[in-house]
């Protein structure tokens, strides 16, 4: 079932991100490779420095393989400048067994994620941030 962007994307936007999207060099069958991420931030104006490009390129690597969907490309951008939301959407993620708990590695994935795009964010484990 495709996500609704609506709240984050005007039709327009989302189009355009597609668009993006689809010229990337390893395009292929609605996805492309992990590589392909620098060259995609830069064309979305989303300026990051090499060291932190490659925290963002290992994350995708090390939780969602070489391989980038679309979807969760698009999904990962609807949120970037929303932590909250993020939260959200990476728990559903992280909650690999999806019995609707976070076990404390899933927490610490979660958390590894999350201080991609806020680098606020210091602590990882959940007895760093809630001392438990």
């Amino acid at each position: 079932m495709p996500r609704d962007f609506s709240k984050a994307y005007t039709a327009g936007e989302l189009e355009q991100l597609k668009v993006m999207f689809r010229g990337m060099p390893t395009y292929t069958d609605g996805q492309i490779a992990s590589n392909d991420l620098t060259l995609m931030c830069q064309k979305m104006e989303y300026h990051r420095t090499a060291e932190e490009m490659a925290v963002f390129i290992d994350y995708w690597d090390k939780h969602f393989g070489v391989i980038i969907p679309i979807e969760e490309f698009i999904s990962a951008c609807s949120v970037m400048h929303n932590t909250s939301q993020l939260a959200k959407d990476r728990a559903e993620v992280f909650d690999k067994d999806h019995n609707g708990f976070i076990s404390a590695d899933e927490f610490a994935e979660l958390m590894e994620s999350l201080m991609i795009v806020d680098a606020r964010l210091k602590k990882s484990s959940f007895e760093d941030c809630f001392g438990g």
